[in-house]
């Protein structure tokens, strides 16, 4: 198996875990590898013409509808985290990077009034536990996992939080936009021999349009 595929499958089990127990003060069991697949919002393929060669545009849902551009058709996974908030993450891997985009439902309240302690915490939390899957995967070299602060940044044409991080090597990123009582981010984790232009075309095709029902 591919070395970051084998890394994003222990990803998005640790994100998804950590967001748990950054909602709960109660001690919660490890994450199950998934929903059935039929609770995947399956993704969609979208015609663009300024994609680059090699590269196409996904379709993530609507209401709003979420897209990124990617490297290889992604596999798709649904995690019920608490109560009725589901994740529902899109992994697209090459032989130097993983590629992610998630989008979070039910969330319970309008997370774009919430507090920007509790916005900013959630984010953390999905992010850190990525982040930890993937220092999971690579323990064997004991890289030290250093987050940097989330800081505002404008994503998708929307008010968002940002976070980079490096595990040894390996550098990532991650943007999420909070709408309504939904959330949607796109990550990347990739070592020193991922063209930079790949990082680019990725973070700038984050899109989202359209309103939450």
């Amino acid at each position: 198996m591919n070395f970051f595929k084998a890394a994003a499958l222990l990803c998005i089990v640790v994100a998804c875990t950590e967001i748990v127990e950054g909602q709960s003060t109660t001690p919660t069991p490890a994450a199950k590898p998934g929903l059935p697949a039929i609770f995947a919002i399956q993704p969609k393929v979208i015609e663009d013409p300024s994609v680059r060669a090699g590269w196409r545009r996904y379709q993530f849902g609507d209401d709003p509808a979420f897209s990124v551009i990617l490297p290889s058709p992604p596999e798709a996974i649904a995690e019920r985290t608490k109560g009725d908030s589901v994740v529902y993450l899109y992994m697209s891997v090459t032989d130097t990077a993983v590629y992610g985009a998630a989008r979070m439902t039910g969330l319970g309240v309008d997370m774009e009034r919430a507090p920007e302690t509790e916005r900013q915490g959630y984010f953390r939390n999905f992010i850190e536990g990525f982040a930890k899957g993937f220092q999971e995967s690579v323990k064997k070299n004991n890289y030290e996992l250093n987050l940097l602060d989330p800081k505002k940044a404008i994503a998708a044409g929307r008010e968002a939080f940002q976070q980079d991080l490096t595990v040894g090597p390996y550098q990532g990123s991650a943007q999420l936009v909070f709408v309504g009582s939904g959330a949607f981010c796109v990550l990347s984790i990739w070592n020193p021999q991922s063209p930079p232009a790949n990082g680019v075309t990725f973070f700038n095709s984050f899109q989202l349009t359209g309103t939450p029902k």
